[in-house]
């Protein structure tokens, strides 16, 4: 994955080797330049939550919410295991794989 839409704007997605040692982070956003930075030296799992944590730093930009950094850190982790434990909703919101019994949509 290279890129990501946010609030409209086209984000690029950076794998940077090293770049938690170099940058002292594990990923990085720019709402200027529009990027995400993501360490490729990390655990792919770690890439992943490292991922989400940036999409909500930049939502937190570009809506001007004002959440402070820990309430982000909670809604990585919780975003990461819905994601990660109902693989299925990936599949329901791409519209993939819906089953419709009784004229009702279902997983």
């Amino acid at each position: 994955m290279n890129k990501i839409y946010i609030a409209g704007l086209e984000y690029e997605i950076q794998y940077i080797k090293h770049y938690a040692r170099d940058a002292e982070a594990l990923g990085s956003h720019c709402g200027n330049s529009c990027t995400i930075k993501i360490d490729t030296d990390l655990k792919l799992q770690v890439q992943q939550k490292t991922l989400i944590h940036e999409i909500l730093e930049a939502i937190n930009f570009e809506y001007s919410l004002k959440l402070e950094h820990d309430k982000i850190c909670v809604l990585e982790s919780g975003l990461f295991e819905v994601i990660k434990n109902n693989p299925e909703l990936l599949r329901y919101f791409n519209n993939k794989e819906i089953e419709k019994k009784d004229g009702i949509e279902k997983l």
